[in-house]
């Protein structure tokens, strides 16, 4: 075994290690794998420097861990098309065709809730601005001067289709509905809210756009054994929100431990 450091390994091996165990059924349309192989050597290496030299993080992180975590939510999306002894790999032909045409759009999805969801709030308006000077020359070449000051570049402009969003949206406010394909606000993903009956003031929970972000991506993540840690100020309903999950809408098999910390809470 061989340590190198992650300068010195970049970031190809983790491309190519990655498209190299995309589901079997993507052979049925081979340009799947050749669309993110090609996004993610042109986006991934100047998005990182860009978040490096320009966003402060919530939590320090490391370029080969964004990575990862960017794959690892375009798996949990591609984890359905992935045959088993009850669907053998030809039953999958119609379901891939229809999953070829939203691919650049969720890669941007799930770019935008890796490399760009360790930024604190003020930075997501700028990585919001930079994801879009990636899909429009027109809000690139605003950005561009800016940008060349500290020495930061953009990829090669790509086309995507963005239906559902307005030119300079955040970015960060849309959800990507593969059932609808188009970008949807968040919001418009729950049912509307009405406070339960009889229920005890302490026990109201409003959903607002931050909680149901932070549950949707908590539940695509966790109902797919990744490992999820969820950081943030105090006071933002991380452990409420995700309390009442375990407590009444995960699985059977899962089983949650509550362990409460405070000011008093002893390091031992």
């Amino acid at each position: 075994m061989i340590y190198m450091e992650p300068e010195s390994l970049g970031f190809q091996p983790f491309i190519d290690s990655w498209i190299e165990v995309l589901p079997e059924t993507f052979s049925f349309q081979p340009d799947i794998a050749t669309t993110l192989a090609k996004l993610c050597s042109e986006i991934l290496p100047p998005t990182l420097n860009f978040v490096r030299k320009k966003l402060k993080e919530v939590v320090q992180t490391q370029d080969n861990n964004l990575i990862e975590s960017l794959f690892r939510l375009l798996d949990c999306y591609f984890v359905k098309f992935r045959p088993n002894e009850l669907r053998p790999a030809a039953s999958f032909k119609e379901e891939v065709a229809e999953l070829k045409p939203c691919v650049s759009p969720l890669f941007v999805f799930c770019l935008v809730w890796s490399l760009g969801g360790s930024c604190d709030g003020p930075s997501r308006m700028q990585f919001s601005d930079y994801v879009w000077g990636i899909v429009s020359e027109e809000l690139q070449d605003k950005l561009n001067s800016k940008l060349q000051v500290a020495n930061i570049s953009f990829p090669p402009r790509q086309r995507i289709p963005l239906d559902g969003l307005s030119p300079g949206a955040c970015f960060h406010d849309f959800f990507y509905s593969l059932e609808q394909k188009q970008w949807i606000p968040w919001m418009q993903t729950i049912p509307n809210y009405e406070v339960p009956r009889g229920a005890r003031y302490e026990e109201i929970v409003v959903p607002s756009i931050d909680s149901v972000r932070l549950m949707y991506c908590f539940q695509l993540l966790l109902l797919q054994d990744k490992h999820v840690l969820c950081p943030g100020p105090t006071g933002t309903g991380k452990s409420v929100n995700i309390g009442l999950w375990l407590q009444k809408q995960a699985p059977e098999n899962f089983q949650g431990t509550f362990v409460s910390f405070s000011a008093q809470t002893h390091v031992n």
